[in-house]
């Protein structure tokens, strides 16, 4: 709690009589016995999204889209971690803080990643500064996959599931995980969460091919925001 994770130089290490300012993150962890896992040795902040597939197609994008954050990603300064379900978040948060390690998080603006960001508040971990939630405008609920351009990946849906993704199904306000389900159903496939998972890692593989086409012009307000905040982070 003591540590000052903006400015790491600032933080003195006296040893064998002599004092000198930290050289980086690590080495004040390995001073404190702290532990973090392969992907976090040499992290210093975290980007904490909800799946596998948004590490994928976000990792992709946010590296095309800015060069600081290309930059710290390869470094492995910046990492992008899933938590396996917003339901997670503040069990994360709290590995991350005691990991000594700045985070951000992006959430889905839906029932369950509002009460996570809720719980995690409460709890002391999450701040509105260092979290943004996917909103698209008119609508009430949304996810990361609602601010992308369907053009991008309907062909890698019709190709693996044989089904067309462009249909009056998918034209509503509903979050885009419905639209998709109401789709599947209507073209006479099963649907369930396992099904989901893989179409949402096909979307996600789509995107990683075409970082720059990605967006819908008119939803990617949050991506937007997101690397603004991000870009604020890594240069304080």
């Amino acid at each position: 709690m003591f540590v000052d994770r903006n400015n790491i130089k600032s933080n003195i290490i006296v040893n064998n009589g002599n004092a000198t300012s930290a050289k980086n993150i690590t080495q004040i962890r390995e001073l404190l016995g702290i532990k973090a896992s392969d992907n976090l040795v040499n992290a210093r902040y975290v980007l904490v999204v909800e799946g596998g597939d948004d590490v994928i197609a976000l990792k992709s994008l946010l590296s095309a889209m800015s060069e600081p954050i290309a930059k710290a990603i390869n470094n492995n300064f910046l990492v992008i971690e899933a938590i396996g379900g917003a339901g997670n978040l503040s069990y994360k948060l709290t590995l991350l803080s005691n990991s000594l390690c700045l985070y951000h998080s992006f959430l889905d603006y839906d029932e369950a990643g509002r009460e996570a960001f809720e719980k995690a508040k409460n709890d002391g971990l999450i701040s509105l500064k260092n979290n943004t939630f996917v909103t698209c405008n008119g609508a009430t609920n949304t996810e990361f996959e609602d601010c992308l351009d369907v053009g991008v990946y309907e062909e890698s849906i019709q190709s693996e599931f044989g089904v067309n993704i462009n249909s009056p199904k998918f034209r509503n306000n509903s979050k885009w995980s419905d639209r998709v389900k109401s789709v599947f159903l209507d073209q006479g496939k099963p649907w369930n969460n396992k099904i989901e998972a893989k179409v949402k890692y096909v979307v996600a593989d789509a995107i990683s091919e075409d970082p720059l086409n990605a967006l819908n012009v008119h939803k990617r307000n949050s991506v937007d925001a997101l690397i603004t905040s991000l870009e604020a982070l890594i240069n304080s």
